[in-house]
Formats: C-alpha cells, structure tokens, sequence
C-alpha cells in the first residue's frame, strides 16, 4: 500500500514538473534533449517543496522563485529565468483561482447547505 501510495505522488510531481517545462517551452527557446527535461522537472519540484518548507514566507512567496531562478540560470540568461521563475508565479495563481471559481460554481448548484455562509 504504501509503495502505492509513493508512486502516485511520484506520478503527481513528475505531471507538475512536465507541467512547468511546457509552461517554460511556452515561453523561450528550450535546448530539445531529454536532460533538459529532466532538469527542469527536477528543479520546479524542488523549487516547489523548498518554498513550501519555508515557514517565514506565506506560501514560499519570493522563496520558490529565488530557487528556480538560481537553478534556471545555468541553462537560461538571467533575463529568461526572472521570467519564468515570475511567470510560474502567476500561472500556478491563476490556475488556483480556476479552480476555486469552479468549485464555489459547483458547490452553488449543488445548494449546499451552509455553504452561503462563508461567502
């Protein structure tokens, strides 16, 4: 079970890191090799549990760009990586309020009670 458990969150960071490497595709030329890949899945990751492990910060604001922007420039001029690492910001904000704007939709036609009390 556990070992289960395991592979479905390697699963889960590996689709967000592939995730962010297609957001970066999006946005700069990216050399075409499976390393390059690979290094970008592994720094968002760790770039994303590094700013969660931070306890000073409100959701590792500040935090987790630093990390991709000390990572990403060895591969990217420093211009690229202040982009990306400030526009992986926004697109994981903009992706959360979605999906909150969709759940309080659905919550909505479910009339859920109680619900409209925290709105």
């Amino acid at each position: 079970r556990a070992v289960g458990i395991f592979v479905i969150y390697a699963l889960v960071w590996i689709t967000l890191g592939f995730a962010f490497y297609v957001f970066c595709l999006s946005l700069v030329s990216i050399p075409d090799s499976l390393e390059t890949i690979i290094y970008l899945i592994l720094i968002y990751v760790a770039a994303y549990i590094i700013g969660y492990l931070s306890i000073i910060t409100p959701g590792g604001i500040g935090v987790r760009e630093g990390v991709l922007l000390y990572l990403l420039t060895p591969i990217f001029p420093p211009g690229e990586s202040v982009l990306i690492s400030i526009g992986s910001r926004l697109w994981f904000i903009v992706g959360e309020v979605c999906c909150s704007l969709i759940s309080i939709i659905i919550y909505r036609r479910k009339n859920v009670t109680g619900f409209e009390k925290l709105l």
